[in-house]
């Protein structure tokens, strides 16, 4: 069936954002200034409650992930005397802290690792490894360094790593002459392990490709997408077989995409110098469209599903946690009359 798709709602607004946000099925979390705010959205990405958690000088770089009636929120916490660390907090279906918030240990500038394993979580800060249960409690830790990364969803894993391949020499000559050598070129090598397949491979390559890759699936089923310079690249697996995939017509996109998973089809959204485009990979070209392209500086996508073939993309515009709903339609000239 042929499908064109579409924003299918109003924009949505859910208030100031200040340092980032993330959002899953059935929950949205946001930073605003010393403190988090978290609440729930239903199926038509409406939020419906919100409660808020005081986080000292303020908070970024979140992930979320839980079963719909229990989540867990990491984040990177802003410490004027120990740098960014990790911090921790359970949250229920509305949104509400079930237990303190709990820092871990020193992180990186980046969004946090946590994968759901069944009924625990797993996440890592710079030295080690963490087991936690559903209240966010210490189950097990060990030293370990994240070597790689890894998205595991409903019955299936996504690991991969990032290696810079080639570099480029950029020089500024004002106020005074100064040269630094940047990565250009990135190889990504990853396994996907299912419920009864396993699957390697690499790919990258592409000039000015970037190393943050994102990923999305199920026990079948996986999506690794990445940036470069024509646009988005990456790799589909279906059933164990894998296909190159790309989502061209751009001269660069920035940040890493986001991606989702309905259990039929993936959507990935990305940020183009300032607006939102979104793609349906279901085979080896995705194609374009623009979610929010209204020149007022819109950046950071987030995507979960809702379900019945919708999606709901969120992003910041000028300071504001804003999100729209896209789905596919049938066009109307291969739709049947019915009299």
């Amino acid at each position: 069936m042929n499908l064109t798709a579409l924003v299918v709602a109003a924009v949505l607004g859910y208030g100031p954002v200040d340092g980032g946000h993330a959002v899953t099925r059935g929950l949205i979390a946001w930073s605003e200034p010393s403190q988090l705010r978290a609440g729930a959205i239903d199926d038509r990405g409406v939020l419906r409650s919100s409660s808020t958690i005081a986080v000292p000088g303020g908070a970024s770089h979140m992930t979320l992930a839980g079963d719909g009636d229990a989540f867990l929120l990491a984040f990177v916490q802003r410490s004027e005397f120990l740098g960014p660390v990790l911090g921790i907090v359970p949250l229920d279906a509305h949104g509400r802290p079930t237990a303190a918030v709990r820092i871990l240990g020193p992180a990186a500038d980046t969004p946090p690792q946590l994968v759901r394993n069944g009924e625990t979580y797993v996440v890592w800060d710079l030295r080690t490894r963490y087991e936690l249960d559903r209240r966010g409690a210490v189950v097990s830790q060990q030293p370990e360094r994240p070597q790689f990364s890894v998205v595991a969803f409903d019955g299936g894993e996504l690991r991969w790593t990032s290696s810079s391949i080639d570099a480029i020499r950029h020089c500024t000559y004002f106020p005074q002459p100064n040269c630094r050598w940047y990565p250009a070129t990135y190889r990504v090598d990853w396994t996907f392990t299912g419920a009864s397949v396993t699957v390697s491979g690499s790919g990258g390559g592409e000039w000015y490709s970037t190393a943050s890759p994102a990923a999305a699936g199920d026990a079948l089923n996986a999506l690794l997408a990445w940036n470069g310079v024509e646009g988005i690249g990456g790799v589909l697996i279906r059933n164990g077989v894998q296909t190159r995939i790309s989502v061209p017509g751009f001269t660069e996109v920035e940040k890493t995409p986001a991606i989702a998973f309905d259990g039929e089809r993936f959507l990935v959204a990305f940020d183009v110098y300032g607006d939102i485009y979104a793609a349906f990979v279901d085979g080896p070209v995705g194609h374009r469209f623009p979610v929010a392209t209204t020149g007022e500086h819109e950046s950071t996508p987030r995507v979960t599903a809702l379900g019945a073939n919708r999606f709901l993309v969120t992003y910041e515009r000028n300071g504001v946690l804003t999100g729209q709903v896209v789905g596919e339609i049938e066009p109307p000239a291969r739709r049947r009359s019915v009299r």
